[in-house]
């Protein structure tokens, strides 16, 4: 990866957690990474304040084919290189949510599905998706062929107020559209049109998706920033 230019910018915060411990960036280029992460203060620690308030515009370049697990090497290498980053992961005790199915019969809601393959084949294979497969709703939340995993990462999108975990069960690419209140937990979406008042992220959840997000408590991993400095702007 080679990055052209870094600056401070009113984007999403630059540092994330990911299961795998090692601390990433959101790099904010349409040829990189086409939605912005988000991370959750719950589950990165330490570090001067400026590591959770400043937001910063990285501008890279890599090869097309890079593989996730390269782009992550990529992105550590940038954080030691350019913010001199220190970090570690340890288990700490965190509120969070548990995404689960909402049904004792595990039935899903009439508003997921399971992907058509021509979707999940194209999502797969990085390329744009098919007609059919593209996003129509003009209100509400609507992804095609997502994976559970990006859809958490949607929830914290949401500014949803605390880290979600999956225990759904669910593999595999689905459909899913909602109609629901975007407040409190609006975040990237604020301002667009709420299809539905006073009807809760929770209750959609639950009722059209046949999803809930349950309260817990729970001992997880979490990245403890050792050291870090505000790099200079080019």
């Amino acid at each position: 990866m080679r990055a052209s230019s870094l600056r401070v910018h009113s984007f999403p915060v630059v540092l994330y957690h990911r299961a795998s411990g090692e601390p990433e960036a959101v790099i904010l280029s349409s040829s990189l990474v086409p939605h912005p992460q988000y991370v959750f203060d719950g589950l990165v620690v330490g570090g001067p304040a400026w590591t959770r308030n400043a937001r910063f515009d990285i501008d890279a370049r890599m090869d097309p084919t890079t593989t996730p697990p390269q782009l992550a090497q990529m992105i550590s290498k940038l954080l030691a290189d350019r913010f001199t980053l220190r970090s570690h992961t340890e288990q700490r005790p965190v509120d969070i949510y548990v995404l689960k199915m909402s049904r004792a019969d595990g039935r899903w809601g009439p508003q997921l599905a399971r992907s058509d393959p021509s979707c999940a084949q194209a999502r797969t294979a990085r390329q744009p998706l098919p007609p059919q497969c593209q996003v129509t709703a003009t209100s509400g939340f609507q992804s095609r062929a997502m994976q559970i995993s990006e859809f958490l990462r949607v929830l914290g999108g949401m500014g949803i107020d605390r880290p979600v975990l999956d225990r759904t069960g669910l593999t595999g690419h689905f459909d899913l559209q909602l109609q629901y209140d975007h407040g409190p937990f609006s975040g990237a979406f604020a301002g667009r049109q709420s299809s539905i008042d006073g009807v809760s992220i929770f209750t959609a959840l639950q009722e059209q998706a046949g999803l809930k997000l349950e309260a817990t408590r729970e001992v997880v991993d979490v990245l403890v920033i050792d050291y870090a400095e505000m790099p200079m702007p080019n």
